[in-house]
């Protein structure tokens, strides 16, 4: 799958504010970046920084309210199949009744006509990703049956089955045990190695600075984006937190 140069922005924002037009105020104000084929990137801040509004804007399910936002250098709506976004577990209506199967093979939907079922490549595609996440045996189980664990194993299976360009997840790893976290990890170093970008809001400041090549800070506004020990300074935390608490390298 051709995912863009290494060398070309896959996503590139100038002067974007972003939030609610219902709101008083932009959630996140004036941010220019550029975002790069196969970029691992966490997302931190404080409650309230902005993060999951950052995450919307990207997927598209918030327009941005000022600025630019072009994808392979344009500006349109039709990049949203090639991007997978895991919203806060909360978000989620867990006593919807669906099957775990069943979520995963969302990720195909991109594929799919209105009438056509799945194919044998679909239901392929579907049964490696469950594979992947070590979630096959729990395929039949509706999702208000499984752990916080199993249901964030879930949602990445359908990303991996869309076979995406940008993952977008939204606080990963909270409330997650820690083989969850171990096989989140690991698939994220597989879309790093399949060309697959990637920004993760995390409040774990160090697997942050331990696990992502760059690290973007925000409150409000764009405070600081690059690698993490660029990033991460006492300076900058001070700015985003108004405190600073040790981060260890």
């Amino acid at each position: 799958m051709d995912y863009g140069r290494a060398d070309e922005a896959l996503i590139k924002l100038t002067n974007v504010s972003m939030g609610y037009r219902s709101d008083r105020q932009p959630a996140l104000s004036d941010v220019s970046l550029e975002i790069f084929p196969g970029d691992q990137i966490a997302v931190i801040g404080p409650n309230g920084a902005g993060k999951s509004t950052f995450l919307k804007t990207i997927v598209g399910l918030l327009p941005p309210l000022s600025g630019s936002l072009h994808y392979h250098g344009n500006r349109e709506s039709t990049h949203k199949d090639c991007v997978s976004y895991i919203p806060q577990h909360e978000e989620i209506d867990w006593n919807y009744p669906i099957t775990v199967r069943e979520v995963v093979m969302m990720g195909r939907y991109g594929s799919l006509s209105l009438l056509r079922p799945p194919s044998q490549k679909d239901i392929r595609i579907t049964d490696e990703a469950m594979e992947r996440m070590q979630i096959t045996a729990i395929a039949d189980r509706k999702i208000s049956d499984c752990s916080g664990g199993q249901q964030q194993r879930m949602f990445l299976a359908r990303s991996l089955a869309q076979q995406p360009h940008i993952v977008l997840m939204d606080e990963p790893f909270n409330a997650v045990d820690l083989a969850t976290e171990r096989i989140i990890l690991e698939n994220l170093r597989h879309f790093h190695d399949s060309g697959v970008t990637a920004l993760i809001t995390t409040h774990d400041h160090n697997l942050a600075s331990s696990q992502f090549e760059k690290v973007m800070l925000l409150n409000k506004k764009l405070i600081a984006f690059g690698p993490a020990a660029e990033v991460m300074t006492a300076k900058n935390m001070e700015k985003a937190y108004e405190s600073y608490s040790f981060v260890r390298r």
